[in-house]
């Protein structure tokens, strides 16, 4: 399993491509990785994990490429966060601000050459995430319904 931790100058996160994605942007992890975050918790990222690191529309490529070799494992564990929150086992009052902080901290850890940057995905996330937040919360509740036998 490969361990990215803070502290760590090498952060690894293997990733292939293939046709079968539904998206040309879309990455696959090639093998379980565990994710140090800031607080101190740890997140698996696992083996076969879709993800597109970075949700930027493709006009926008240039300036917000939708690959960064140096924080990709930042925007993973957002998208992990976002997709899969109550999978997690994490516990938090605002999850979402959670999952977006935490990409920030992140970002900031990882390339701290490009703060600007990293605070516009920051703040790209908390202005337009809520709808991808929500459908996803809505997916799960669907795969997982409550029962209630009152």
């Amino acid at each position: 399993m490969n361990l990215i931790r803070l502290h760590h100058a090498e952060r690894n996160l293997r990733v292939g491509m293939w046709s079968g994605l539904s998206k040309r942007d879309q990455y696959v992890l090639l093998e379980d990785t565990s994710v140090e975050l800031p607080d101190g918790n740890y997140l698996l990222l696992p083996k076969g994990y879709v993800t597109d690191i970075v949700s930027s529309p493709s006009p926008l490529w240039s300036f917000f490429p939708p690959y960064d070799n140096k924080s990709a494992p930042a925007f993973a564990v957002h998208d992990r966060f976002y997709e899969c929150w109550e999978k997690t086992g994490f516990r938090s009052e605002n999850p979402r601000y959670y999952a977006d902080l935490t990409m920030l901290q992140l970002c900031l850890q990882y390339d701290p050459d490009r703060p600007v940057r990293h605070l516009l995905y920051f703040l790209a996330c908390r202005l337009f995430g809520a709808r991808n937040w929500n459908r996803f919360r809505q997916q799960y509740a669907l795969q997982h319904p409550v029962f209630d036998d009152n």
